[in-house]
């Protein structure tokens, strides 16, 4: 289907947005913008929009950054003065039957989507996007792992939690480097592609007795499995990285009480932006074709 004409908003996010509103404007579509770093005007030709309600009038498509929103449901805009939301009477614009596409939605959020009559696509939930983003967030963790650390990962414990799309394209990376990699996981298929890949395979509820072997843990499962008393078994000088999805899978209160350094690892796909926005909007582009052809 072709995207020329439609109307649409893109809504915060950063430089990989920027690629994302080029693409969107290649492909003929008319895009208001508001949220965006410096340089979204240059692409549109005009001033981002003032406020939400002129950037959402009319548009067929909401497109929001994959970080999604903060715990105030504010939309992830790191470069715009002010915070911005998607309220209700700022849905209520939008054309009818139109969509949003985003990374996650609060479930505040996508009630007042859905009771706007708009239907909702969370990338957090497709596979090809988060597969396609899975190398530039793989790197990203290799850079938070190398600068944050003392030691070189080859050869080195190095503990990923969970074999989701993400931690599949993480462990192959470590294992290239030749790291001593260990996958822990429920799932007896998982832990099987693990083994076959040539990483050591941990049943979930053989952590406690193994984890405090680790001198990096790398937790990508969206469920709080690095509790406190998890945490107390692993190493002081071991590094914890929390890439999953909120609400997370590390407690960094108790991380902070036991002298652990955590790192709330999040959005590592800005590090190369253009390969990200471009592998994002083969995603975004492959949803609102579905989503808007009929």
């Amino acid at each position: 289907m072709s995207l020329a004409g439609v109307k649409a908003a893109l809504i915060g996010g950063d430089a990989r947005e920027l690629e994302i509103l080029r693409l969107m404007k290649a492909e003929g579509m008319e895009v208001r913008v508001i949220g965006l770093p410096t340089g979204a005007e240059a692409i549109t030709g005009r001033p981002q929009e003032k406020t939400m309600a002129d950037a959402v009038t009319g548009a067929r498509a909401l497109v929001l950054p994959i970080p999604g929103l903060g715990v105030d449901d504010s939309i992830y805009a790191p470069k715009w003065p002010e915070k911005l939301y998607l309220r209700p009477d700022n849905l209520k614009r939008c054309a009818a039957s139109a969509m949003v596409v985003m990374g996650w939605a609060s479930s505040t959020l996508a009630k007042s989507i859905g009771d706007a009559g708009m239907r909702l696509r969370e990338y957090e939930k497709d596979d090809e996007l988060m597969i396609l983003r899975s190398r530039a967030i793989a790197e990203g963790a290799l850079r938070i792992a190398i600068e944050n650390t003392e030691v070189t990962l080859h050869r080195e414990p190095v503990f990923v939690l969970g074999f989701g799309r993400v931690a599949q394209t993480l462990v192959g990376t470590l294992l290239a480097l030749r790291a001593d990699v260990t996958l822990v996981a429920r799932n007896p298929v998982q832990l099987a592609r693990a083994w076959e890949m040539g990483a050591e395979p941990v049943e979930l509820k053989d952590l406690a007795s193994r984890i405090g072997r680790a001198k990096v843990i790398m937790n990508t499962a969206p469920a709080r499995l690095l509790d406190e008393k998890m945490l107390a078994l692993t190493a002081p000088d071991a590094l914890i990285m929390d890439l999953s999805a909120p609400p997370g899978g590390v407690d960094f209160e108790a991380a902070k009480k036991l002298g652990r350094k955590a790192i709330w690892a999040r959005g590592l796909g800005s590090r190369a932006p253009i390969t990200v926005g471009r592998s994002q909007w083969k995603g975004v582009r492959r949803i609102l074709a579905e989503e808007l052809g009929g």
